[in-house]
């Protein structure tokens, strides 16, 4: 899971209500989809291509595409939850988010907000706190 904090003033009179918070996760996952699709990291950076990729075409993380699919969000009174859930009977290996330790599948960054992403849900919070 990824945690976005935003620090703002005690605001009593603005409802940061569920559907606000869903509106954040909805930002946020399409996102890091579109960053499959793109194959770009949320900082821009393209993924190095997969040996698999290089061999026989494709995307880089996308062999079955069961990762990408599993990205959701949940949200609670006063959070949202970005992240893949288990797959199946298993958590998501560890190598996919810092690399294999014997050097042979690289971190590929997957996880963040792109600066998109970023101005977005800022614009999401202006027209909440302007009562929009």
């Amino acid at each position: 899971m990824i945690n976005v904090y935003f620090d703002l003033p005690d605001l009593p009179s603005v409802d940061f209500d569920g559907k606000f918070y869903d509106a954040i996760g909805r930002i946020v996952e399409d996102d890091l989809k579109l960053g499959y699709a793109r194959q770009l990291s949320p900082s821009g950076i393209p993924w190095l291509p997969s040996q698999r990729v290089q061999r026989f075409g494709g995307l880089t993380l996308v062999k079955s595409g069961k990762m990408r699919d599993s990205l959701t969000h949940s949200v609670g009174n006063s959070y949202v939850d970005v992240g893949y859930p288990r797959i199946g009977d298993a958590n998501v290996p560890k190598y996919l988010h810092e690399g294999h330790s014997k050097g042979y599948f690289p971190a590929r960054e997957h996880l963040g907000l792109s600066a998109a992403a970023e101005t977005k849900i800022g614009q999401l919070i202006e027209r909440q706190l302007n009562g929009n």
